[in-house]
């Protein structure tokens, strides 16, 4: 690349990492001068004269605050690192890589076996897609959690085996529904867009599944740590449906009438519904 092509990418790039800095109280000895100053605010401001008066004068000094803070952190970092780093982003089909153990690992995993399994679906019954499948979801997903957090009161008043069977029923349940809906491959992509504070110290997982000819879906995973791992603990659909007050809301009458029992009895008949046992 050339290395003034390269120091406008970099400029370009650092002008909203500059953003939310605080500008210096005024420039130092070795800064620049009131001409340089004028010269390179006129740079950065090429398309501020042609604005409004009142907004063009808002920008020209915002401009300006984020001109020398750019500066100032441009100085400190090596030009051809910053300009790699420019390169890298802006390349196109790179995808920003997963922490190994960070929040968006155990999505990624789940994302990857999705896709195995979706390509391999001619080839598999719905019984073999969920061999495919379980593992990874019973180690992605917080099973006990999410059953306990959608049978509510009936979880405190019930037995450790009643809390086992509900546990095995939701699970089995849950894995049964992926191995049914996920059952062919026509192009589409997973996608993780970011990673952000949830309520209750959990992390919120923003992705979106790309479809070739239909709509993307956005998918967004509820994460809360447990020792050194993330588990996902709830799932909520184009940013306003989760999974477990959807779960629960079906799940309180069958609990009235018949307790957890009646509820492990009529989820696991469910799965085998969907599992064609």
């Amino acid at each position: 690349m050339d290395l003034g092509i390269g120091r406008a990418f970099v400029k370009v790039f650092f002008l909203d990492m500059a953003r939310d800095l605080e500008p210096p109280a005024r420039l130092s000895a070795s800064g620049f001068d009131d001409a340089r100053r004028r010269r390179a605010d006129a740079d950065c401001l090429d398309g501020a004269s042609s604005l409004p008066s009142e907004l063009g004068r808002g920008v020209r000094r915002r401009s300006r605050r984020m001109e020398f803070c750019m500066v100032k952190v441009l100085r400190s970092i090596p030009l051809a690192v910053l300009v790699l780093a420019v390169l890298v982003a802006t390349m196109p089909g790179c995808v920003r890589a997963a922490a190994p153990d960070g929040p968006t690992a155990p999505v990624q995993r789940l994302h990857d076996t999705l896709l195995g399994v979706m390509r391999d679906a001619d080839k598999l019954s719905v019984q073999e897609r969920y061999q495919r499948l379980a593992p990874t979801l019973n180690d992605v997903y917080d099973f006990r959690m999410m059953t306990r957090l959608t049978t509510g009161s009936a979880w405190t008043s019930a037995s450790e085996a009643e809390r086992a069977a509900l546990v095995e029923a939701f699970s089995r349940l849950s894995i049964a529904t992926y191995a049914q809906r996920f059952s062919g491959f026509s192009g589409e992509q997973f996608e993780i867009l970011e990673e952000r504070p949830g309520p209750r110290e959990t992390t919120l997982v923003d992705t979106r599944i790309v479809r070739p000819a239909d709509d993307p879906v956005h998918i967004t995973y509820v994460l809360q740590k447990q020792g050194e791992e993330w588990r996902i603990i709830d799932v909520i659909l184009q940013g306003s449906i989760s999974e477990l007050a959807v779960r629960r809301s079906e799940y309180a009458q069958v609990l009235r009438e018949g307790g957890p029992q009646r509820l492990s009895e009529t989820l696991n008949a469910k799965a085998d519904a969907l599992l064609g046992s």
